[in-house]
Formats: structure tokens, C-alpha cells, sequence
């Protein structure tokens, strides 16, 4: 029967570890799938699908997915760093041109913030000399 219009799928749901291995184990035990199914409250086609992927995964936990690949290289960020630390007061847009032109600023500031290099810059502060101490202290 076709689902009628504006009402949502229902959910997908994840099957756990422990229930993947019970029903791995329980297929090499030579226990039907249609059995294995009414005793784990799946669908046969849900458990044949877990046995035909046990080759790929390990210990029956899922693969991540690959997503996006990151724009900053670990050697482009190393790059980053690098100039960092010759240049503690350089900025993100001069960092920008010199380093990674390809890359906009704005995934410069997001890197540089993932990993905790944010409000680097010095504040600008009075050279204070020997004379300027004495008189402070």
C-alpha cells in the first residue's frame, strides 16, 4: 500500500553491535534467516543484509562515511603553523595571501579556531625599557 501524501517515512534505525553479532553467529549456526529474523524483531532481508556485510566491517560496527574531503591539508596546515610561530603578529588575510591562496579567509579563521589558534595576535603594548621599569616600580 503507497503511503498516503505529506506523511513522513518512518525512521530508519540503527541495528546494534551486539544484535549484528547474534545474528551473524546465529547464520553460521545454519539457523534460517526467517527464523533469525522472528527472534531478533528484524526483517529477513535486514539480517541477510548484516551477513552479507560482515566481510566488509569489522567486528560488525559500521564503517564511517568518508564525507568531504578537509580543504587544509595536514601539510598545509603544518605550513600554517609554521608561519605562526616565525610570525606571531601576521593575520589571517596576510596568511591568506601568503600561504594558501586558494583557500578563502574564512577557512582559515575556522581552522585556525579548531585548533584553539584564535585572538593570536599580540595587543600592542609600549616598549618598556629600564628607565619606564624604574619609574613603575
Amino acid at each position: 500500500m503507497p503511503r498516503p501524501p505529506n506523511i513522513p517515512r518512518p525512521p530508519l534505525y540503527k541495528v546494534s553491535p551486539n544484535s549484528r553479532s547474534r545474528v551473524v553467529a546465529a547464520y553460521e549456526y545454519g539457523i534460517k534467516f526467517t527464523n533469525i529474523a522472528r527472534g531478533e524483531n528484524l526483517r529477513p532481508g535486514t539480517c541477510r543484509q548484516i551477513v552479507l556485510n560482515t566481510s566488509i566491517q569489522t567486528s560488525c560496527i559500521s564503517r564511517l562515511r568518508s564525507g568531504r574531503p578537509e580543504l587544509i591539508t595536514p601539510r598545509l596546515g603544518r605550513q600554517l603553523f609554521r608561519a605562526i610561530a616565525i610570525n606571531p603578529k601576521i593575520t589571517a588575510a596576510q596568511l591568506h595571501v601568503a600561504i594558501a591562496p586558494k583557500i578563502s579567509k574564512i577557512t582559515i579563521y575556522r581552522y585556525l579556531k579548531k585548533s584553539s589558534i584564535q585572538k593570536w595576535r599580540y595587543k600592542k603594548r609600549p616598549l618598556l625599557d629600564d628607565k619606564k621599569a624604574a619609574i613603575c616600580l
